[in-house]
């Protein structure tokens, strides 16, 4: 097979891949194996392109890559303004942990136009409301130490 031959099968598959989601608002947050905890406040990101800047969008959770809502996990947002390029996403508590989640944006004018994000994890959170650094009943025990310590 000549080069030039090689180079043509290589960019029509590359293309091929693409298609999909091509020239459509590319999701770049959560990056490929990042770890998303649940009961957190996620953004997720990604770049909008001004010819779908007049077009609402849907944002989904899904546990593979499907054209379809076969595989998905949550309705994250549905008719978010595209050309915001972000959206503060509450990770549900109840959502099970995983390293094969994406996130789903698709077009409303169009459903056949679709991108996702690279692949990433959850994790169930392990901090509850009252541990931390601002427990308070470690802040007033320290405050109690300190006035005590400064009485004479």
């Amino acid at each position: 097979m000549h080069p030039n031959s090689y180079a043509a099968v290589f960019f029509g598959l590359f293309n091929a891949a693409l298609s999909l989601g091509d020239n459509f608002d590319p999701v770049f947050r959560p990056r490929k194996g990042e770890t998303v905890h649940t009961g957190s406040t996620y953004t997720i990101k990604w770049q909008s392109v001004a010819k779908y800047d007049a077009g609402p969008i849907d944002l989904f959770l899904q546990t593979d890559k499907e054209t379809d809502n076969s595989n998905w996990v949550q309705v994250i947002s549905p008719n978010t303004v595209s050309d915001t390029g972000e959206y503060k996403w509450n990770v549900s508590k109840a959502i099970p942990s995983g390293d094969a989640y994406y996130i789903k944006i698709g077009y409303i004018n169009d459903v056949s136009i679709v991108n996702f994000s690279p692949r990433f994890e959850i994790q169930a959170s392990n901090l509850s409301s009252t541990s931390g650094f601002f427990d308070l009943d470690n802040v007033r025990a320290d405050l109690n130490i300190v006035s005590g310590g400064c009485r004479g």
